[in-house]
């Protein structure tokens, strides 16, 4: 598997952008992705595979401590819960775009409301879209 290669030759990644590969990361590579421990920016967008499971897995992940962007555009399956279950576990957030996930509602604002309580002093951007 190809992510498992890249995370095995390439552990001191910081900036990874598998956007727009089709069919783009899926719920297991974004376990394995989450092993980056030194992870600063992903970009996911266009990800038709990767869903709340996926976003859970990278939230609960080595990865979480160090990622500062995160972009999940055009991701047709992840709902609110998965946005509420990545934001539990992101430490170090500085920029967060979801644009274009047709599942995702209001629900999410209410967690990025939570999260930023918590977390003002890091967040610098949010862009999103609820339908």
């Amino acid at each position: 598997e190809v992510m498992t290669t890249l995370v095995t030759s390439c552990p001191h990644i910081r900036f990874l952008d598998l956007g727009h590969c089709r069919p783009g990361l899926d719920d297991r590579m974004a376990a394995k992705v989450g092993e980056l421990s030194r992870l600063e920016s992903l970009s996911v967008t266009g990800s038709t595979a990767i869903t709340d499971v996926g976003l859970s897995n990278i939230g609960a992940s080595q990865a979480a401590a160090t990622i500062k962007e995160l972009r999940i555009n055009k991701c047709r399956e992840i709902t609110d819960e998965g946005i509420e279950m990545l934001l539990m576990g992101l430490e170090a957030l500085e920029i967060l775009i979801f644009n274009g996930c047709p599942k995702v509602t209001d629900e999410s604002r209410l967690a990025l409301d939570r999260y930023l309580r918590e977390h003002r002093v890091n967040v610098r951007q949010l862009s999103w879209t609820v339908y």
